[in-house]
């Protein structure tokens, strides 16, 4: 027990040490050091990454209760706050908005269809749907299939195994099938 409390508190001095030291640079010094700590940091990316990610993994608990103290105080600041959490939920609205195009666009790139298959609309990216052909339900009986809350590679994966069972439609032809109004065309494989 005493060599690990002689450890943090070597720790704790040190860090002491260096942040008086950084404060007593001259602006050159420091506009340097920053320049080749930002040099270093390019060069050990995957380094660090890993450094990161190993310590995650070994202080999980720790984390986890952090996660949750934060997570507690952070409710109960927005309860008391409620502009605030307009403002946080508008901004979660957009970033979602911007996933939810850049996830279509790589559904559409995978399909290799950029148009409805049946009146051939594609004016905006917005109005096109992703259509489950029939024999398509066991799929999606078995994992939700909506692509708002899928992975990238999860997407990119789903796409090639199931690209004979799904069609680009726009939003009218899309309602007016299932309504019965129309009926898709043969998909040529």
């Amino acid at each position: 027990m005493s060599s690990i409390k002689y450890y943090d508190e070597f720790h704790v001095k040190r860090r002491k040490y260096i942040k008086n030291y950084l404060k007593n640079l001259s602006p050159e010094k420091k506009e340097h050091r920053e320049l080749m700590y930002k040099i270093w940091e390019e060069k050990n990316k995957e380094k660090l990454k890993k450094q990161k990610h190993d310590w995650h993994i070994r202080n999980i608990d720790t984390v986890r209760k952090k996660h949750k103290i934060y997570s507690k105080k952070q409710k109960k600041y927005l309860k008391e706050h409620p502009k605030l959490l307009n403002q946080l939920l508008i901004k979660q609205r957009s970033q979602n908005k911007k996933q939810n195009i850049k996830r279509k666009q790589l559904v559409l790139k995978e399909l290799g269809q950029n148009k409805c298959q049946i009146c051939g609309f594609n004016k905006y990216l917005c109005s096109l749907d992703i259509h489950h052909l029939n024999g398509s339900n066991d799929l999606r009986k078995n994992f939700h299939t909506r692509f708002s809350k899928m992975s990238m590679p999860f997407i990119k994966e789903y796409c090639r195994k199931n690209k004979d069972k799904l069609m680009v439609l726009c939003s009218n032809c899309h309602k007016a099938y299932h309504s019965g109004l129309i009926e898709l065309p043969k998909k040529s494989t």
